[in-house]
C-alpha cells in the first residue's frame, strides 16, 4: 500500500506491485495521486526504479486545463517544481529533470541516481515549486510617492518613482523569489518596455519565529511624463516546501 500525508491530512492507497515484471532490483508503480500546489492539483502519476535510475513522472496539467486556461487567457506556465527521494531516511542524488507542453498536457519528469540494494522505505518530499501566471495588472504610480499592494496575494512595495536624463525608475520590493516577467510602463498613455532592472538588496524581516528575505531592486525605462501607469502582464514566484508527501514501503 502506499501511505501519504499533506498538510496534516493522512491517507493510503493499495496497490500491486508487479514482481514478476520487475527486473533485477526495479520497481514499477503507477501513484496517480493529485496534490495541490499554489491553487493547482498536480498530479505525481508514476515512480520507475531499475538497478542504474530512478524516474518520477507527474502532470502539472492536462490538454483540457490548458485549453481553458487558454480561452480565459489565464497562463499557467511552471518553471520549477523539486522532489526529493529519500530511501531509509538517505536523500538520493538528482541527476536532472524537465518540464515541457505537448498535445498530451503540460508534464514534468525528475531523474535520479539508483535506489540502494535492498531499500525498504520511499519518501517523496517536496521542496519547491515555481510558476509563471499571467496577471495583467493596472496599477497607478505617482512619482516621488510610495504604494503597497497586492497581485496574486503576493505582497509589492513600491518604494520610489523618480526621474533621472529623460528615465524614468521605479524601485520596487517584493519576496526574494518572487518576478515580475512581463512588465510594462504606461507614460502619458504611451507603452513603454522595461529596459534594464537594476539590482539592489537582499533584506532579512525577523517576526518572531518567522524568517522573511525581501529583494529590493529598480526598473528603467526610456521616457518621462506625468501619468505613469505600471502594467504588470506576468509575474513569476518560487515557494519554498518541507514536506513528505508520499511514503511507501517494500516488504
Amino acid at each position: 500500500k502506499l501511505q501519504f500525508s499533506l498538510d496534516g491530512e493522512q491517507g493510503e492507497i493499495k496497490f500491486k506491485l508487479d514482481r514478476n515484471k520487475a527486473m533485477g532490483h526495479s520497481i514499477k508503480l503507477s501513484i496517480d495521486k493529485k496534490i495541490e500546489l499554489d491553487g493547482r492539483n498536480i498530479t505525481i502519476k508514476s515512480l520507475m526504479a531499475s538497478p542504474t535510475s530512478t524516474v518520477i513522472k507527474g502532470q502539472i496539467q492536462n490538454i483540457v486545463e490548458l485549453g481553458i486556461d487558454y480561452i480565459k487567457e489565464e497562463g499557467f506556465r511552471p518553471s520549477n517544481i523539486e522532489i526529493q527521494l529519500i530511501a531509509d531516511g538517505e536523500v538520493i542524488e538528482t541527476k536532472g529533470g524537465s518540464i515541457g507542453t505537448s498535445n498530451k498536457g503540460s508534464n514534468f519528469e525528475t531523474r535520479y541516481d539508483a535506489l540502494p540494494e535492498d531499500t525498504k522505505k520511499v519518501e517523496l518530499k517536496l521542496t519547491e515549486f515555481g510558476a509563471n501566471h499571467n496577471t495583467k495588472e493596472l496599477v497607478q504610480i505617482i512619482k516621488d510617492e510610495s504604494k503597497e499592494f497586492k497581485i496574486l496575494d503576493k505582497d509589492i512595495r513600491i518604494d520610489r518613482v523618480y526621474e533621472e536624463k529623460g528615465k524614468t525608475y521605479i524601485t520596487i520590493t517584493t519576496e526574494e523569489g518572487l518576478l515580475l516577467s512581463r512588465v510594462y510602463l504606461n507614460i502619458d498613455g504611451e507603452r513603454k518596455r522595461e529596459m534594464n532592472t537594476i539590482p539592489g538588496e537582499l533584506n532579512k524581516i525577523i517576526d518572531g519565529d518567522a524568517v522573511r528575505i525581501q529583494y529590493t531592486r529598480t526598473m528603467e525605462f526610456e521616457g518621462m511624463g506625468d501619468e505613469l501607469e505600471l502594467d504588470i502582464q506576468r509575474i513569476q514566484y518560487e515557494k519554498e516546501y518541507d514536506k513528505i508527501i508520499y511514503t511507501y514501503e517494500i516488504k
